[in-house]
């Protein structure tokens, strides 16, 4: 129920991962239209460094808008309402496939949130110009109603549908991976909590966007001083030489969320350029539920290419190698700017 628009892009960029591996995996079974069956989805899944098992409850179905059926039926198929109530009778959250569309239904409480995917409108409905969808009833009986005007929508009456119950639990082996809070030391040290006994897998990671994607706009190309810092707090929480391709991704997505906020607020000074000082940067931020303090070591600048500089300069400026052996005598991370080098 606290989910915002960034929680609902990142169901569809790590569902878009879960595709592309299970599809290079040849765990997909339609030769014509390569869609994923409820039947084929994994029942174990890692996100976020945890990993979650996954039981399926019985497949339920009937024919959308069908209440009763002949004899030989009764007992193998049943009106959708029906299949949706014997689903939540059992489970916290179930799939719902519907017209070859699958959604997620997920109870908290008395409310139900119905997490859908595809393109639609503000109310749930198809649109064929829409975006995915989070919208939420406050009773079963509300519920119901929202999937009969999705399956006018979807010209759904007569045609098969599937409810199946679903159980996520979290491996208690990943127990861990509820993130502790960054410490700090009395040299204001950002102290690296995850391991670093691990050799990276490759020499690179190329993202799927760079920060000026459309994706982007308005604030493409701007965000470089708060991707920077996200990218610190993100390997806070799983170690960096660890990192995939979907990690770098939600850098740019929670740094540019960052941004956003910062500039709404009104907290970025640079009337022209809109680019964020690391002066300016937050000193606490909240990313995936936890709370991280954050501490700047002093600034250390110079002229990039110099590495002598007269005597009235020295001590204050100073060549980009020293800069950078200094900052990492007392911290496990800085910020570089073309300008400057924070630790």
């Amino acid at each position: 129920m606290g989910w915002n628009v960034s929680d609902l892009n990142d169901v569809l960029i790590h569902g878009d991962y879960l595709y592309s591996a299970m599809r290079d995996a040849g765990k997909i079974n339609d030769c014509t239209d390569s869609f994923v069956q409820v039947a084929e989805l994994p029942d174990t899944h890692t996100l976020n460094n945890c990993t979650f098992s996954i039981k399926y409850g019985q497949l339920l179905t009937g024919l959308f808008g069908i209440s009763h059926y002949d004899e030989g039926l009764q007992g193998f198929a049943m009106s959708f309402d029906e299949a949706v109530k014997q689903a939540f009778q059992r489970f916290d959250a179930c799939l719902v496939n519907m017209n070859h569309t699958i959604c997620a239904v997920v109870r908290q409480g008395s409310w139900y949130a119905v997490i859908d995917p595809h393109s639609r409108h503000s109310d749930g409905t198809y649109a064929q110009y829409g975006k995915s969808v989070v919208t939420f009833y406050g009773s079963i009986e509300s519920l119901l109603i929202h999937f009969k005007r999705l399956g006018a929508s979807l010209n759904a009456k007569n045609r098969p549908f599937e409810v199946t119950g679903v159980e996520v639990n979290k491996c208690e082996q990943k127990s861990k991976c509820s993130f502790p809070f960054v410490s700090t030391t009395e040299h204001n040290e950002m102290k690296m909590n995850a391991g670093t006994d691990v050799c990276p897998q490759r020499s690179c990671i190329r993202g799927s966007f760079h920060q000026g994607h459309p994706r982007f706009n308005p604030n493409g190309g701007k965000q470089c001083a708060a991707n920077s810092l996200i990218a610190i707090v993100m390997s806070k929480m799983k170690n960096v030489l660890q990192w995939t391709v979907s990690d770098l991704n939600d850098v740019l997505i929670h740094g540019d969320d960052l941004y956003s906020a910062m500039r709404d607020a009104g907290k970025i000074k640079d009337p022209i350029d809109q680019y964020i000082e690391v002066a300016e940067l937050p000193d606490t931020h909240t990313l995936n539920n936890c709370t991280f303090s954050i501490k700047y070591g002093q600034l250390l600048t110079g002229l990039f290419g110099i590495s002598g500089y007269d005597e009235g300069l020295q001590g204050f400026a100073m060549s980009f190698d020293e800069a950078v052996k200094q900052a990492f005598q007392r911290f496990d991370a800085c910020l570089y700017s073309n300008k400057t080098i924070f630790a």
